[in-house]
């Protein structure tokens, strides 16, 4: 009995190795030909897939300039009803694109970047003190510059704030 794992196994190797057996893995051959010589269906997929490498190997390797020309011309016509054909593809120049250097490019996207944070968080403190959403609180800057002011021969108050504040706070804790 052939399970699910084994036919789907066996489909993978088919689709990436094709039917002839010497291109399969050699860890997977043994056990593939059993399923192939026990399964109805496995045998099918074997001889399908032999089918389609044996039309693979009958197909030309090259396509002939006319033919090249004639699927443009045809597909221009469906496009563009009434345009003319295609030049030949001996008058075509092609389009070089200028070489670009990844680490400048990257380096310019950072700096767009930082430069977009900088903004929002300037916009923001202009948005928070101008619309009074810091009143009353610990933060509104009203308050922490007359608790400075008060105590600016204290370093360590410029910096950190009315000690007295600090007082309440841990009693309020």
């Amino acid at each position: 009995m052939t399970t699910a794992n084994e036919m789907q196994r066996l489909r993978d190797v088919l689709d990436a190795y094709g039917a002839d057996r010497s291109r399969w893995p050699a860890e997977d051959r043994g056990a593939l030909e059993q399923i192939v010589a026990g399964n109805g269906d496995a045998a099918r997929l074997l001889a399908e897939e032999a089918a389609f490498d044996s039309l693979l190997a009958h197909a030309p390797d090259t396509v002939s300039g006319m033919s090249v020309q004639r699927v443009r011309s045809s597909l221009m016509a469906r496009i563009e009803p009434g345009a003319a054909a295609l030049p030949d593809a001996s008058n075509v120049v092609p389009l070089v694109r200028k070489a670009h250097d990844d680490r400048r490019q990257q380096a310019r996207g950072q700096l767009w970047r930082d430069l977009s944070v900088m903004a929002a968080a300037l916009l923001l403190g202009f948005f928070t003190v101008s619309t009074g959403v810091l009143d009353g609180s610990s933060l509104d800057p009203a308050h922490l510059t007359v608790n400075v002011a008060g105590e600016a021969d204290d370093v360590s108050a410029v910096a950190l704030g009315s000690s007295e504040d600090d007082l309440m706070q841990e009693e309020m804790l």
